[in-house]
């Protein structure tokens, strides 16, 4: 979750889930291969990372990270989600990609991935204080907004929020909460075909005649 940081010059590509914040967490690719360690490995100088990844030109395989990392911003933003638990969770994300994507004849290349994935996640650890305070921001001001219209379900809103901040998100990687009203008349109006994409100064009127006709 990116929210700050310069570019670190080993980045190979940013990736849409991983791939940002501090230095170290900038380098974990949305598509794991050797040649992303290796990278990692010089930037931190960790030779025993680099000695780890054998023949690089040897293994083509990529392990899909982002799923991990799409998972762990979905946690963050999810109110009174443990921190401890998003890390902890990450990791193992992270470790079953390698485990899973790392046999057979590429199987050389799993010690490197599993090196690689123990760094990543340090450093999440490290530097994930203000990101997950910030998603939590996030995720109270959705909520508070939808309960204040009237959407009763807390524990939905919490998976509501969740799931808009995942798929309305900014360059920086924060949650774009100011159009949260879409979101808002999207599930008060249900299927949402009777209702159009309203700006914050409509919304409010529609949805609170919704909840009157509803509740008659």
């Amino acid at each position: 979750m990116m929210r700050s940081g310069k570019k670190n010059p080993y980045l190979i590509v940013e990736g849409e889930w991983c791939g940002s914040g501090d230095a170290i967490s900038q380098l974990i690719p949305d598509n794991f291969s050797p040649r992303a360690a290796v990278a990692l490995a010089a930037a931190i100088g960790r030779a025993d990372l680099a000695g780890s990844c054998g023949p690089v030109a040897l293994v083509t395989e990529s392990a899909p990270f982002f799923k991990g990392c799409k998972q762990h911003d979905r946690c963050y933003w999810t109110l009174g989600a443990n921190r401890g638990e998003c890390d902890n969770s990450f990791g193992r994300d992270l470790k079953h990609e390698c485990e899973d994507t790392y046999k057979g004849l590429s199987a050389l290349a799993r010690p490197c991935c599993l090196l690689a994935t123990e760094i990543y996640v340090a450093a999440v650890r490290g530097q994930g204080r203000d990101p997950y305070s910030e998603g939590q921001k996030e995720a109270r001001e959705i909520i508070d907004r939808m309960m204040a219209i009237g959407y009763a379900n807390e524990n939905n809103a919490i998976n509501l929020a969740a799931e808009f901040c995942l798929t309305n998100k900014k360059n920086d990687g924060s949650c774009k909460t100011d159009q949260v009203y879409n979101l808002i008349v999207d599930n008060v109006c249900k299927s949402g075909g009777d209702c159009p994409r309203l700006n914050s100064t409509t919304a409010l009127p529609v949805i609170a005649n919704y909840i009157l006709n509803e509740t008659r």
